[in-house]
């Protein structure tokens, strides 16, 4: 579930950000491009997180309750891979850093086996998936870091950044109301990520004054309006 999510959100991020990029490294949209993914991104994840019970009751059946934590913790995947992702794909790559994509990977890989081979005896599947929680995380960590000279993520972007991260509390109480009144799971996901999205979206605009949805809901706007009759 998280992973083919996350690889078609990852490849999209590809064809529609890296490709405006091929004539020449626009440091505004690459910025928008990364906020963009984590206004996206980090929902996802939110969701995912709080109706995992739902996701996989609704997608396997209540016999594969036991892989619930398992989704949780998975879930997270979804704010470190696209985070991550960017830097590799529309940074990095961009600026024909190759080999240190390679060193990036080959460390993570490394470190990721290590964590399976100490993680697994002690904690089993779990384990093993917090282990590639954390490989990952290293790939997001030395991505960061190998970028800093191309890419610098400023103080403004991190409280956007940081703003987007109230999508969870968020979640997390339209999860306590939907559970209340929703049995279905699969109106429960459709609820949920309905009231949660609506939230999130009102406060980004209102509270956190998002220019990224001031954006989106501009163009919502003219678009609307093109398809109005004229009078």
């Amino acid at each position: 579930i998280v992973r083919i999510g996350i690889n078609v959100f990852s490849g999209a991020s590809v064809v529609f950000f890296v490709k405006l990029f091929r004539s020449s490294v626009d440091k505004r949209l690459q910025s928008d491009s990364l906020l963009t993914t984590i206004h996206l991104s980090y929902p996802i994840g939110a969701i995912l997180f709080f109706f995992a019970e739902a996701v996989i009751f609704f997608v396997s059946g209540v016999e594969y309750q036991p892989s619930i934590h398992l989704l949780r913790i998975f879930s997270l995947l979804w704010l470190v891979v696209p985070f991550h992702d960017f830097f590799v794909l529309q940074v990095l790559v961009l600026n024909h850093k190759e080999k240190w994509v390679l060193f990036i990977y080959l460390a993570a890989t490394i470190v990721s086996f290590l964590l399976n081979l100490f993680l697994i005896p002690i904690w089993f599947s779990t384990g093993a998936a917090w282990a590639i929680v954390i490989s990952e995380t290293l790939v997001l960590i030395l991505g960061i870091y190998l970028s800093r000279n191309y890419f610098f993520i400023n103080k403004q972007q991190w409280l956007e950044i940081a703003g987007v991260l109230f999508v969870f509390p968020i979640t997390y109480g339209v999860f306590k109301l939907t559970n209340q009144f929703v049995s279905s799971p699969l109106l429960n996901i459709i609820a949920g990520t309905g009231i949660t999205l609506a939230l999130h979206i009102l406060l980004q605009l209102t509270a956190f004054k998002s220019r990224i949805w001031k954006m989106g809901w501009m163009a919502l706007k003219a678009r609307i309006n093109r398809g109005r009759p004229a009078d």
